[in-house]
């Protein structure tokens, strides 16, 4: 957080430090691959281990939330 965030953010005020948090965190999940995690983002590996849990039953009919949909075949 202080290094990723803190240090390069030029925050004006609080509404403007609110609004570039959301944009960091919507980055940091959805967008950004992470090496601990296979390469994947963490809303990747969420919906790969949501996959996981699910009834066979029930498995075609998820969809990957990412656009790019590694997990729905």
């Amino acid at each position: 957080m202080k290094n990723e965030f803190l240090a390069v953010e030029n925050i004006i005020d609080r509404e403007d430090g609110k609004a570039r948090y959301t944009m960091f965190v919507n980055a940091y999940n959805m967008d950004r691959e992470h090496g601990g995690i296979g390469g994947l983002t963490p809303q990747e590996r969420w919906s790969q281990l949501q996959l996981l849990n699910t009834p066979t039953r029930n498995r075609n009919r998820l969809r990957s939330v990412t656009h790019l949909c590694k997990y729905n075949n």
